[in-house]
């Protein structure tokens, strides 16, 4: 009878649809604790956590200096895993960070972040950029990401491979400015010496200037997009995904995010 009634066939998927979404919810926020995962994303991606992106540097600063076909990328990859390793005795983690961790692996593209965004809003590749691309190789540190060699399961369900790419991008930005300040406040230190030489310190001057100009401005920048952009879209994510109580709205409210 509910099979020839369209009403009470309707309102039966509807329950058991209701039904798998509430069950799969509290598995996700629950048994799996997505947030963690999420949380790992965070300090990660998003270069959250200051320690792991000063010590991943101290070891591949050099490596990232030169141009892409240079880089010994099995370096750098050994490099990334001990520092994980270091970050993770620090600051213990879940069991399901733990399997994200020993899956995150360093990639390096052949295309800038600014190219990278203009082919996805055109949609398609320009023979412009294709042109540019291969007349700039890029350097180490323009060309470096981070991917997963798998999402563990049920993680997947939420991290899908658009929001991936997402985070690759929000990483790729974050990481190009978090390195440009490295090298300005490396670039202090050395001038803190030439300004004991006096007869270099006039005509160093405008250098001093245009470097104290340049790494207030990327300091700031570097501040905006961390404090004033993503935290508080992230408080505001895990708000939503705690008072979410259907799994397809925690999976929109994170990918609006």
């Amino acid at each position: 009878n509910t099979l020839l009634n369209p009403l009470k066939l309707s309102r039966c998927i509807d329950h058991s649809y209701h039904d798998a979404s509430d069950t799969l919810l509290h598995l996700l926020m629950g048994k799996y604790d997505i947030l963690s995962s999420l949380r790992f994303m965070k300090k990660y991606f998003l270069l959250d956590q200051g320690d792991f992106f000063v010590n991943f540097l101290d070891g591949v600063e050099t490596e990232l200096h030169k141009e892409l076909p240079n880089v010994l990328q099995g370096r750098v990859q050994n490099w990334l895993t001990t520092t994980m390793a270091r970050s993770m005795e620090s600051n213990p983690q879940s069991s399901h960070s733990t399997q994200f961790a020993s899956s995150l692996r360093c990639c390096f593209l052949d295309r800038n972040v600014r190219d990278t965004l203009h082919d996805m809003g055109k949609g398609r590749k320009s023979s412009r950029s294709k042109k540019s691309s291969r007349a700039k190789v890029l350097a180490g540190f323009e060309a470096i990401a981070f991917e997963f060699k798998n999402v563990p399961f049920p993680a997947s369900l939420v991290l899908s491979p658009v929001q991936l790419r997402s985070y690759q991008l929000l990483f790729r930005q974050i990481f190009f400015a978090k390195y440009v300040e490295r090298q300005l406040v490396n670039m202090w230190s050395d001038h803190q010496l030439l300004k004991q030489m006096t007869a270099l310190r006039a005509a160093c001057s405008p250098t001093f200037s245009l470097r104290r100009r340049m790494l207030h401005f990327i300091q700031n920048f570097v501040y905006y997009m961390k404090f004033e952009v993503i935290e508080p879209h992230w408080r505001e994510l895990e708000s939503k995904l705690n008072a979410s109580k259907e799994y397809c709205l925690n999976r929109s409210k994170h990918d609006d995010s």
